[in-house]
């Protein structure tokens, strides 16, 4: 769990140094690569979702940048603020509790990225394209729950993982 400390001074540390055990344990053989989970407190009275919090916001930007990879070892339910935060989303409708949205265009060109970075990193960790598959595969089915054309990006991105163009 981060801190509302961390978030505003955009400290990302704690996640570097679990996405570093993770990366470690998962080499050493030690476990299968886990999912990391995280959330952060200190913003429970708040009724903005976290990716609506413009520090939130910013502190995922930042860890975007330090971490680009990161989306390919976050659990759906991290994934689930995480990425809307990074991403550009058009509000549909907000309730106490619950906002609306889809990724607008301009999106693509990140998941695209994402997508990238992702294979190259799992790439580098494991020759496994099962392992691979795996990854992308959760990372976009999770995002195209409702939107027809991030899930083309994904069918397109999974044929060029396991053909090998763009590596």
């Amino acid at each position: 769990m981060l801190g509302i400390d961390e978030i505003r001074t955009r400290n990302c540390s704690t996640i570097e140094r679990e996405v570093d055990r993770v990366i470690s344990e998962y080499r050493d053989g030690e476990r299968p690569l886990r999912l990391i989970r995280f959330g952060i407190s200190g913003y429970d009275n708040d009724p903005r979702a976290l990716f609506d919090i413009p520090e939130v916001r910013s502190w995922c930007g930042a860890l975007y940048q330090k971490l680009p990879f990161v989306f390919s070892i976050l659990d759906t339910a991290t994934i689930d603020w995480v990425f809307p935060a990074v991403a550009e989303i058009e509000v549909i409708s907000r309730k106490v509790g619950n906002v609306q949205f889809t990724y607008r265009p301009s999106s693509h060109a990140l998941l695209a990225e994402i997508e990238r970075v992702g294979r190259i990193f799992f790439n580098q960790l494991t020759k496994s394209e099962m392992e691979i598959e795996r990854a992308g595969r959760r990372f976009f089915s999770h995002l195209t729950k409702s939107d027809p054309e991030t899930d083309n990006l994904f069918q397109e991105s999974m044929r060029r993982i396991m053909t090998g163009i763009g590596m």
